[in-house]
């Protein structure tokens, strides 16, 4: 079955790596570069576009002709930091654009979402316990954790 894979952070380590993967399925690409990043894989089953996900009137040529077929969303774009202070792109970066995907999926029916965060995002666990996701934010748990919840 072929299937269309819109890909978020593009030209990220991540992102990157899912697309020299990709390229050997049935798939068409649409990857979304920040700003003036350049194409990291080159292959006629990627289409580029620029955009910046805290800005939805960006990303609106990435939804633009969607075929019938499953449309399917690899969201790997985030600003990455282990400091205890939010920056202002971190925060439109990790929460409005992970919104402003999620919102553009929904009203476009995009049949699955995958989400890559940071691991900084989970409450860190005692050395020597394995980590896995989870399914709910305490924040009163481990407050250093969920900084993305906070407000700039």
């Amino acid at each position: 079955m072929h299937r269309t894979i819109i890909s978020t952070g593009a030209a990220g380590h991540l992102g990157s790596t899912s697309l020299r993967q990709l390229i050997h399925t049935d798939c068409t690409i649409q990857a979304l570069l920040y700003g003036s990043e350049a194409a990291p894989v080159q292959d006629e089953h990627i289409h580029y576009y620029h955009g910046d996900v805290s800005d939805p009137a960006s990303l609106q040529t990435l939804f633009v002709d969607l075929p019938a077929e499953p449309v399917y969303i690899i969201h790997t774009a985030a600003v990455i930091s282990i400091q205890k202070h939010i920056t202002d792109i971190m925060y439109r970066t990790n929460v409005e654009g992970v919104r402003n995907m999620l919102s553009l999926s929904m009203s476009h029916h995009i049949t699955r979402f995958i989400h890559v965060s940071s691991v900084h995002a989970m409450p860190e666990l005692p050395m020597g316990i394995m980590q896995s996701e989870i399914r709910t934010f305490d924040p009163d748990r481990d407050p250093d954790a969920f900084r993305y919840h906070r407000t700039v």
